[in-house]
């Protein structure tokens, strides 16, 4: 900067260092985002039908049953584990479920009274995403406290 005479040659010397627009470098930077964003699938398919799933909630795709892990976890009743606190914001709880093999066998095995037992909040996800992920609020809600009434009751 000390060595600037007029705002010209500095704006002069910015255009220079910019490279040339290059579609197929952008192209593939837009590509690289896409892949590295986490996508909403099971990390290791099994093929499984899920047909527990299927007779509750009508629907067996990897977001529904990640709402049914983090419902049961809610409910008490967490099959998985919840997910290291060390890689979240304070106060957020969330389910490891991932849909890998060993986790997806789990899924297919809960029982439907159980699947009953926690569809309120599963339904209600939706409505608040964030409070479903906060321990403190989620534990406050009406329907978190019946599911877990409700779950407390069936032997799993």
């Amino acid at each position: 900067m000390k060595n600037l005479s007029y705002f010209d040659s500095f704006v002069s010397s910015l255009n220079e260092a910019v490279e040339e627009w290059d579609p197929k470098k952008a192209q593939k930077a837009i590509e690289d985002l896409k892949n590295q964003s986490t996508t909403m699938k099971d990390s290791d398919p099994t093929g499984l039908s899920f047909n527990n799933i299927q007779k509750v909630y009508g629907k067996t795709d990897y977001p529904t049953r990640f709402k049914i892990a983090q419902s049961l976890l809610l409910a008490g009743k967490g099959i998985f584990p919840a997910a290291d606190a060390t890689n979240f914001p304070a106060g957020f709880f969330t389910t490891s479920y991932t849909g890998k093999k060993d986790e997806n066998l789990k899924m297919d095995k809960i029982s439907e009274p159980l699947l009953k037992a926690i569809k309120p909040i599963v339904d209600d996800f939706q409505n608040d995403v964030d409070g479903y992920f906060n321990q403190k609020t989620s534990s406050s809600k009406s329907t978190v406290k019946q599911a877990k009434v409700a779950a407390d009751k069936i032997s799993q």
